[in-house]
């Protein structure tokens, strides 16, 4: 009911304006007559061929996907509002004058109205393509939302998934480091379990999280390394330069953790070789370097930073930056 209602209104208002229009242009004295007949025929032709072609479109769009068939439709597009026009020209001249007997309906195919047909199907095909495009935009914008869900629902996976195998990671080596201490020094061990909880804990409550305040980060970053620091004792020299670094930004979270996790898991040092770790903020990223002395079986970024690289690219067009040379190697995080 609304629909028909709608479509009136669209009519009513379309007869009106053309009439009106052709009035303007109107040499003849205007007379009630010659309004009547420009009604109706303004009437016939939006019904036939501007009601028609409408409706044509709308039947396409049920028959052929814009989006999965877009060459089909663009061609039965063509073909049919062609084949649609013509014969609607042909139907408004027989309504209009052929029924009327105001002309035989074999003089429609005369020169003069040939040429007439011809106009039509051109001002025809304009209008069409209003339609046309109406249902190629709406089939677009509901696609372009399906896509988007799909994707948004892939990467929220995706991201879950690899901040689990995050987790574990994370969790085995801490156990192994703990396990470690005990043996080593056991006034130590209290404030390492101390320390490892409170670290632990910002993993739990954070791992899940897309982002993370950077100032938080580098709390948990400070902790974190006093664990190692605690195991290899002068074997791991870590140097903060955090003066310039904006604490109101995000970061991923455990991703400075990652870097430096990197560092130790492939490299070898030791108490006169120690390994150091210099972690600087520049501008809108953070820094994560320490010097090469890479394992004889090392195969460079180990799986945690490649799944580092992976959430990156799932959170931001932003990339993680790694720089070799035969002295030192770099991680750059994004700030986010």
């Amino acid at each position: 009911m609304k629909s028909l209602k709608k479509y009136s209104l669209w009519l009513a208002g379309i007869v009106i304006g053309v009439t009106l229009f052709n009035l303007m242009f109107y040499s003849d004295p205007i007379t009630f007559r010659h309004v009547k007949m420009m009604l109706l025929w303004t009437f016939v032709y939006t019904v036939v061929l501007g009601f028609g072609n409408a409706f044509l479109a709308q039947g396409l769009d049920k028959f052929y996907d814009w989006y999965t068939q877009t060459s089909l439709r663009v061609v039965s597009g063509l073909v049919f509002t062609i084949v649609y026009s013509v014969l609607g020209s042909i139907l408004v001249l027989t309504i209009m004058l052929v029924i009327p007997g105001k002309l035989e309906f074999t003089e429609l195919f005369s020169a003069h109205y040939l040429k007439q047909h011809y106009y039509t199907t051109i001002i025809s095909m304009v209008v069409s393509l209003f339609f046309h495009l109406r249902g190629f935009l709406i089939e677009w914008k509901v696609q372009v939302k399906l896509n988007e869900e799909i994707k948004r629902k892939q990467l929220e996976s995706e991201l879950a998934s690899l901040q689990k195998q995050m987790d574990a990671h994370f969790l085995f080596n801490s156990l192994s480091v703990l396990r470690e201490v005990i043996l080593e020094d056991q006034e130590l061990a209290a404030r390492f379990v101390e320390d490892f909880s409170s670290v632990y804990r910002y993993i739990v409550d954070n791992s899940s999280k897309k982002l993370v305040a950077l100032r938080d980060e580098l709390t948990f970053i400070k902790q974190y390394v006093f664990l190692h620091e605690t195991r290899f004792e002068d074997a791991i020299v870590v140097n903060y330069d955090l003066k310039n670094c904006d604490k109101t930004k995000q970061v991923l979270p455990l991703s400075v953790q990652i870097a430096i996790e990197n560092a130790i898991r492939h490299n070898v040092f030791s108490d006169k070789d120690p390994l150091i770790i210099d972690i600087t903020c520049v501008g809108q990223s953070i820094f994560v370097k320490n010097n090469l002395r890479v394992k004889a079986k090392s195969e460079g970024a180990g799986m945690a930073l490649k799944n580092l690289e992976s959430r990156l690219r799932l959170m931001s067009d932003r990339v993680l930056n790694i720089e070799r040379t035969k002295e030192y190697y770099q991680v750059e995080i994004p700030l986010l």
